[in-house]
């Protein structure tokens, strides 16, 4: 059961590498990292984020008593335990996730340090098996039963495509694994 969307992940994971942060410094961070490239976080939805985050009590906000510039006090939000126990399960549900293109499998990876290793094993092992035993599936109960390579090319194409971007990720994940050993 997935309890985050992608930006309440990312912005989870932000505040747990870097620690107190105002939401102008999360956008800044996000920028920089090239989050919004595969992500979808917008700046709006990063102020949304953090005020439901903080309604799930993940964070909670935190007094900032230092001025600096023009304008009001820019709230500061930090990850609180129950936020740090949601993202470590949501970056194990992410990488043991069988689907074959997930920006919440990136964020994952990217929070990688977040977990022990153990985890992170343990989690893409069983991705590995699920993109396996899927791909078998796929291949024999309904490639190879309608008529393999006798169906129309179209159909053919279509088959080879997603058996390709199996194999990848299945590939991705081995070399992973070799990795973090």
């Amino acid at each position: 059961m997935v309890l985050l969307s992608t930006s309440e992940m990312a912005l989870l994971a932000i505040l747990y590498s870097e620690g107190e942060l105002s939401g102008y410094q999360i956008n800044k961070i996000i920028t920089e990292r090239g989050f919004r490239e595969w992500a979808d976080i917008g700046s709006t939805s990063i102020y949304v984020g953090l005020k439901k985050l903080e309604n799930k009590y993940f964070i909670k906000l935190v007094p900032n008593l230092k001025k600096t510039g023009k304008g009001p006090l820019p709230n500061r939000y930090k990850i609180i335990q129950k936020g740090i126990k949601i993202l470590r399960k949501e970056i194990k549900i992410a990488l043991s996730s069988e689907s074959r293109y997930n920006s919440k499998y990136d964020l994952a990876i990217a929070s990688i340090p977040i977990l022990n290793i153990a985890d992170v094993i343990l989690a893409l092992k069983e991705k590995q098996n699920k993109l396996k035993k899927t791909m078998h599936n796929v291949r024999q109960e309904k490639f190879e039963k309608q008529g393999g390579f006798n169906l129309p090319s179209h159909v053919v194409l279509l088959f080879e495509r997603s058996f390709m971007l199996m194999q990848a990720e299945i590939d991705f994940t081995e070399k992973a694994l070799r990795e973090l050993k």
